[in-house]
């Protein structure tokens, strides 16, 4: 299957430069990474991700509500690469 997925460049240039210490794709790396995941979350609950929580007069925007899933989301793929010995 073929599909478009979004990383931030930092997290893409460490994968970029993992592909060519361990000489496998960037698919590869990528689906390994999946598959650990998945395995590791099998027959438990999914995470929750955490949002920030407001008080009072303050609103949470809704490009702020996105940019907080997207930064828990980024930081639970950064977990996923690791868990492959992946570094900084």
């Amino acid at each position: 299957m073929r599909t478009t997925i979004r990383l931030n460049d930092r997290l893409a240039d460490r994968v970029r430069a993992y592909t060519k210490r361990t000489h496998q794709t960037f698919t590869d790396v990528i689906e390994e990474s999946l598959e650990t995941m998945l395995e590791k979350r099998s027959g438990a609950l999914p995470s929750l991700t955490e949002l920030p929580v407001v008080h009072g007069k303050t609103k949470l925007t809704h490009e702020q509500l996105l940019r907080a899933i997207e930064e828990q989301q980024l930081e639970d793929d950064l977990k996923s690469l690791r868990s492959l010995g992946l570094k900084r």
